[in-house]
């Protein structure tokens, strides 16, 4: 009986919660501690559409980005590889890769080419053209918006393609 006296005094005054006195000095005081701000710093500010260039060229490698008025060109991938034709085989091409793989987003939308050095292609209304790919992995590239409109015809003008000859 004792035993279970000892244990029952020894529970409660370990296992029951007791109320302690607080140091002031841990205590947080609304008064003197405002609490933080909990709005996080404000973002930096876009680069307003009118700041930036409707043409950019550059020397670029994979991962740069060409920010136009309306448009963002990421170069994806850049590459120049030499691949020789074998001994005895005719090949349609010298063996040499050169091409950019660009990502062009604008408007909400987006579209991807690959480009050869030396051609160029409209994507999303942005004229792309690489003059030219180094062997280290660098790229001449040039981007410009936006493209001028077509010309509608004239009026009284006949469609394009309506003409009096006829195919035998």
């Amino acid at each position: 009986m004792k035993a279970l006296w000892f244990v029952a005094l020894t529970l409660g005054a370990c296992g029951a919660p007791q109320e302690r006195a607080q140091d002031p000095a841990l205590v947080a005081d609304p008064a003197r501690d405002p609490a933080p701000d909990p709005a996080p710093a404000p973002a930096p500010a876009p680069v307003a559409a009118a700041a930036r260039p409707s043409q950019v060229r550059a020397t670029v490698h994979a991962g740069e980005t060409l920010a136009l008025r309306d448009a963002d060109v990421i170069i994806e991938q850049v590459t120049w590889e030499k691949h020789p034709c074998p001994k005895g085989q005719k090949c349609l091409t010298s063996g040499l890769v050169q091409n950019v793989k660009v990502h062009v987003l604008s408007a909400g939308k987006d579209d991807m080419a690959v480009i050869a050095a030396g051609a160029t292609r409209v994507l999303l209304g942005v004229e792309v053209s690489v003059h030219s790919v180094e062997a280290s992995q660098q790229a001449d590239v040039e981007a410009r918006q936006p493209l001028a409109a077509p010309t509608p015809p004239a009026a009284g003008a006949p469609p394009i393609g309506a003409g009096s000859s006829t195919l035998p």
